[in-house]
C-alpha cells in the first residue's frame, strides 16, 4: 500500500454512531434502487441519482476509518461525477455503453483510493492488479458478513438476517421451481389450469417489485462484502511483496533491441518508397492508381491502423519484459523505443491526414468521429512516450491514462450526435450551390440520438427532405413522450420542445 505524504485524510466520526446494522440496511436500500433506477429503470437521470445516493452510503461508511483525499481519488471521483452528468445531458447510445464501462473502472478505484487500501500509486501498472482485487475478490472476501453483523447485533437484527437468507434461498431455488411447475402443467390440465388462473392472479407490479427485492437482498451481499473489506483492511492481497515486477523483465535487451530494429527499418523502407501514397492526403489529392477518393481514405486509413496497434503492443512488451539497469531501462532500448514511436507518430499524422480528407469530401458518421478520436488519443500517448524517453522520472503511465481520461470526457461534452448532422447539413447546402444533384443521409440521422433533433429540424421545411424529416421527428416524439423519468436526458427534452415548436 502506498503512502503518500501529500495524501489527506478526512476527519474520522465516532466508530459507534452509526453501528454497522443501518449500513447494512442502506446498503439493501441501495441495491433496490439500482433495481428501481438501473436494472428496470434507465440510463438517463436515474444514473447520476442512483450514482449520488450509493456515494453518499458508501463514502459514510468508509469514513468510519478516515477517508484518504489521495491524487488517485481526485482524479477517480471526478471522472465519475463527469460520467454521471453525461448520463444526465445526453443519451448517445455507443457512448452510454462504454459510460457505463467506465463506471464499472472507476467507481471501484474511487473507493479503493478513498480507503487507503491501493497497493499500487495511481495509474500505475499495478492499478490493474488493484483494480481486479476491488471489482472481483473484495465483494466476495467477506460475502456472508451483512447477515453476520445483523446476527451479532441483537434480537431484531436475527430475525432481519434470517429472513434475508430466507429470500435467498427463496431465489436461488426460484428457476428450479419454475422449471418444475411448468413441466407439472404440461402433465396435467387441472394443475395447469390452476397454475395458470394463480399466474395471472400475482401477474403484474407486485410480481416485478417481489423480484427487485429479491435481486436488491442478493446484490445486498456483495456490496456490503466490498465496502466491509475496503474499511476492515481483512483481505488485503498483495503481490508487490514478490517482486513480479523485476521477474517479468528477464528478456535480453540485446534481443529485444535487435527485433524492433528489424523493424524500424521496415517501416523505414516501407515509407520512403511510398511516400506519394502515404502522403496525398496532406494534398488532399488521389495518388497514382485510385479514381475514389473513398477507397483510398478507406484503405490506406486502415492499414495504418493495424501498424499502429502493432507498433503500440511490441512497444509495450519492450517496456515491460526487457531487462533494465537498477530501475530504469537502458540507453539503447531508450533509443530504440523512441525511433518505433517516431515512426508510428508519423504513420498516425497520416492516418488522421486521410480521416480528415474523407469527412471533407463525404460527411462524418459516428463511426468516423470515434474513429478520429482514438487516433487523436493514440497520438497523444505515443508523444507522451516519447518525452518518457528523455524524461526518466516522467509519470508516462499516469499522464497517459489522465490525458485518455480528458480527451474521453471531451468526447461525451462534445455532443458528437448535434455535430454531426450540423457538419452535414452544412455542407449539403454549400455542396448544393455548386451541385445540383447534392444529396444529403437524412436516413443517418435517425441512428442518432435525441441531440440531432434541433439540428435536423431545421431540414423541415426543405423540398428535398422536409417530408423525410418531419416523419422522423414525429416517431421521436411519440418515442419521448412514452419514456419514463429514469430515462430523461436535458438532450431529450430539448429535442421534445424543439418538434413541439415551443
Amino acid at each position: 500500500m502506498e503512502n503518500n505524504p501529500n495524501e489527506h485524510s478526512l476527519p474520522t466520526p465516532g466508530r459507534r454512531a452509526w453501528p454497522e446494522p443501518v449500513f447494512v440496511a442502506f446498503t439493501l436500500i441501495v441495491s433496490y434502487l439500482f433495481c428501481e433506477f438501473i436494472l428496470f429503470g434507465g440510463l438517463g437521470a436515474s444514473v447520476a441519482l442512483f450514482i449520488a445516493v450509493f456515494y453518499a452510503v458508501a463514502l459514510c461508511y468508509l469514513a468510519r476509518g478516515g477517508l484518504r483525499l489521495s491524487f488517485g481519488f481526485v482524479v477517480t471521483f471526478s471522472t465519475v461525477a463527469f460520467l454521471c452528468l453525461c448520463f444526465l445531458l445526453y443519451n448517445n447510445l455507443e457512448l452510454r455503453f462504454l459510460n457505463v464501462l467506465g463506471l464499472l473502472i472507476f467507481i471501484p478505484l474511487s473507493l479503493l483510493y478513498a480507503s487507503g487500501m491501493n497497493e499500487y500509486p495511481f495509474f500505475s501498472i499495478g492499478t490493474i492488479w488493484d483494480h481486479m482485487k476491488t471489482f472481483l475478490l473484495f465483494p466476495f472476501a467477506n460475502i456472508g458478513k451483512s447477515a453476520a453483523v445483523l446476527a451479532e447485533n441483537g434480537h431484531g437484527s436475527k430475525k432481519v438476517a434470517g429472513v434475508l437468507k430466507i429470500l435467498l434461498g427463496i431465489l436461488i431455488i426460484s428457476p428450479v421451481a419454475l422449471i418444475i411447475v411448468l413441466l407439472l402443467m404440461r402433465s396435467d390440465a387441472a394443475f395447469d389450469e390452476i397454475m395458470t388462473n394463480s399466474f395471472r392472479y400475482i401477474t403484474g407490479r407486485w410480481l416485478t417489485y417481489f423480484f427487485k427485492i429479491l435481486i436488491a437482498v442478493v446484490l445486498t451481499f456483495p456490496l456490503f462484502s466490498l465496502l466491509y473489506s475496503l474499511l476492515h483492511k481483512q483481505f488485503d492481497v498483495r503481490i508487490s511483496k514478490y517482486g513480479i515486477g523485476r521477474r517479468v523483465r528477464a528478456v535480453d535487451t540485446m534481443f529485444v533491441n535487435s527485433a524492433l530494429w528489424v523493424i524500424c527499418m521496415i517501416y523505414v523502407l516501407y515509407i520512403s518508397t511510398q511516400i506519394g501514397y502515404f502522403f496525398s492526403a496532406f494534398r488532399n489529392m488521389l495518388p497514382d492508381g485510385y479514381t475514389s477518393m473513398a477507397a483510398y481514405a478507406r484503405r490506406g486509413f486502415f492499414e495504418l491502423v493495424a501498424v499502429v496497434a502493432i507498433n503500440l503492443c511490441l512497444i509495450v512488451f519492450a517496456m515491460l519484459f526487457s531487462k533494465r539497469s537498477g530501475d530504469d531501462m537502458q540507453h539503447a532500448s531508450k533509443v530504440t523505443i523512441f525511433a518505433l514511436s517516431l515512426l508510428t507518430v508519423m504513420l498516425i499524422i497520416t492516418a488522421i491526414s486521410k480521416m480528415v480528407m474523407y469527412i471533407q469530401n463525404y460527411g462524418l458518421t459516428p463511426l468516423r468521429v470515434y474513429t478520429s478520436w482514438f487516433m487523436l488519443a493514440l497520438l497523444v500517448v505515443f508523444v507522451l512516450l516519447i518525452v518518457r524517453m528523455f524524461v526518466p522520472r516522467f509519470r508516462f503511465l499516469r499522464s497517459s491514462a489522465v490525458a485518455v481520461i480528458l480527451l474521453y470526457l471531451m468526447l461525451n461534452f462534445a455532443n458528437t450526435d448535434a455535430l454531426i448532422p450540423q457538419y452535414n447539413i452544412a455542407k449539403y447546402r454549400q455542396d448544393i450551390r455548386t451541385n445540383s444533384s447534392a444529396t444529403l443521409d437524412v436516413d443517418m440521422f435517425d441512428q442518432l440520438s435525441d441531440s440531432m433533433v434541433p439540428q435536423a429540424a431545421a431540414l423541415r421545411n426543405d423540398a428535398a427532405y422536409g417530408k423525410e424529416v418531419n416523419k422522423m421527428l414525429e416517431t421521436r416524439s411519440a418515442r419521448l413522450k412514452s419514456q419514463d423519468w429514469q430515462n430523461y436526458t436535458v438532450a431529450g427534452a430539448l429535442a421534445e420542445r424543439v418538434i413541439d415548436g415551443k
